[in-house]
């Protein structure tokens, strides 16, 4: 899964958690709730949710009818996804691409939706055995998972402070809460500490770190660890463990590979927009 599945990834996960967003404030009773006040001058949900629609509507609702064009045309054709190859490629990227905050149920239905694309894209394709055999056989690092681990931190320059942290954690406080207001890496304290999945073999993770995490149980805090600069309070989420994939498992996702390469254009849903007889009714643009 290259970089650019990785941001189609990320945009469709923003689309779906600005779908919530609006679902939670419609589902208010009502459009004179205030939202915010500024000097006493009350901002009402009615004007938030104007902008939102202006704003993201189109999109957002463009999104909504691919997924369903992705779905029916799928059905249509006879493709369905096993669930062994979600999980495979699901793992895969969690352990190829550190990125924080993902929501876990959203990214495996991305993923699903991906590959369904992919094998819509891609299915009068006849790709030679050979070939993908030389593909595996080239790339098979790329098919070798290392053990790995989806940690939030809670960066302290004293082991004093990260004491104080892990007493405030037996007490009762949240990790995100604590990690925003208290650790000394910005950008992880705005995911809430959340630093994605690490490995050994990304480089970027202290090795005391990776020790810690791997005696771990998961949904656990890890008392104070020293780092290059100071200490570490982390927290491990989830645990992927190593895998070496086989050709016979990888081969699906390299037939698509190999045949969208031959492709050579970009895939998008809305190439089946009419064969689904999909259209939008709807243009925030011509809101009054």
């Amino acid at each position: 899964m290259g970089k650019k599945k990785l941001w189609l990834i990320i945009a469709g996960l923003a689309a779906v958690n600005l779908v919530t967003v609006l679902f939670l404030f419609t589902g208010m009773a009502g459009g004179r709730e205030t939202v915010a006040e500024v000097g006493g001058e009350p901002i009402r949900k009615q004007e938030l949710l104007e902008e939102l629609e202006v704003r993201y509507g189109d999109e957002t609702l463009k999104d909504l009818v691919d997924r369903e064009v992705i779905k029916e045309t799928a059905d249509k054709y006879g493709i369905h996804v096993p669930e062994n190859e979600v999980e495979r490629e699901l793992t895969m990227y969690k352990a190829m691409y550190a990125v924080p905050g993902l929501n876990g149920n959203e990214l495996e239905q991305q993923v699903r939706q991906n590959i369904l694309l992919e094998e819509l894209a891609a299915r009068d394709a006849v790709i030679p055995e050979k070939d993908m055999k030389k593909f595996y056989k080239e790339n098979k690092k790329m098919f070798d998972i290392p053990e790995s681990y989806h940690l939030s931190q809670i960066i302290h320059k004293t082991r004093k402070e990260a004491e104080q942290t892990v007493d405030e954690l037996k007490g009762g406080s949240g990790f995100p809460a604590l990690a925003l207001e208290r650790s000394e890496d910005e950008f992880s304290a705005a995911q809430g500490g959340d630093i994605g999945f690490v490995n050994s073999q990304d480089g970027r993770t202290n090795k005391a770190v990776m020790k810690e995490a791997k005696r771990m149980k998961l949904e656990t805090w890890s008392d104070p660890v020293k780092i290059k600069n100071g200490y570490a309070v982390i927290y491990l989420h989830e645990k992927i463990k190593g895998k070496k994939y086989t050709f016979k498992e990888a081969k699906s996702q390299i037939r698509r590979k190999l045949a969208l390469e031959e492709l050579d254009a970009p895939i998008s849903a809305r190439r089946f927009w009419g064969e689904a007889k999909a259209e939008l009714l709807y243009d925030s643009s011509e809101r009054n």
